[in-house]
Order: C-alpha cells, then structure tokens, then sequence
C-alpha cells in the first residue's frame, strides 16, 4: 500500500493498456461478474452436474458479498470516482469470480 502512490504514477502515465481499458469498462466487468456465476449454473444444470451447480451458487455468494462489502467500505471512507471513468479497476468481486475460475478449471478440467 506504502508503494501505491509511486505505482499508480507509471499507469497514469502509460498508454499501454488503452486497449485493455476499452474491452473492460466499467459496464463490461459488471456484466462478466454477474455472467460468470450463472453461466456456471445453467452449465451444470445442462449437465445434471449438481456440484457444478452448488460450486455457482457458492461463486455468486462471494461475488455478492464482496460487492457489499465494497459498497460499504467505499461509502464509509467516502471513495471518490476515478478522475478517468474509462480507467478500470478491479473489484473484489471480479477477484472472486477469477479466483473461482481459477479453482474450477484446476478442480473441474474440460472433458473433450
């Protein structure tokens, strides 16, 4: 957190990842946490795969109490909006739904 002020300088700066923040917008992370949990679901409804379906459930939990979460600590230390609205970061909820990615791929492979 100490670094933060010297980080945030460089990607003020950069232009690197302009492509980046026009794919994710603030709409577009808000959609893709919402999606990414139910896709889960209806996926493991279409494969009677009732651990599929209960491994969603518990994705969108997360995703729901991390937003509040953010919501209250972004009302209680009064947040201000990035002066950038295309500027992207990401919410603890969209860290969920990664993460759950992540520990889905490794706990669930792809069959062919």
């Amino acid at each position: 957190m100490a670094r933060d002020p010297s980080e945030a300088a460089y990607f003020r700066r950069t232009s690197s990842f302009r492509g980046f923040n026009n794919i994710f917008t603030g709409n577009a992370t808000v959609v893709g946490t919402i999606v990414a949990p139910a896709s889960l679901y209806v996926i493991g409804l279409v494969r009677k795969d009732a651990k599929m379906q209960r491994t969603a459930l518990l994705a969108g939990e997360a995703v729901a109490d991390a937003e509040i979460v953010t919501t209250v600590l972004k009302d209680a230390t009064r947040r201000v909006r990035p002066s950038r609205p295309k500027e992207v970061f990401m919410t603890p909820g969209l860290r969920a739904v990664a993460h759950f990615y992540a520990e889905t791929e490794v706990s669930h492979p792809a069959t062919p």
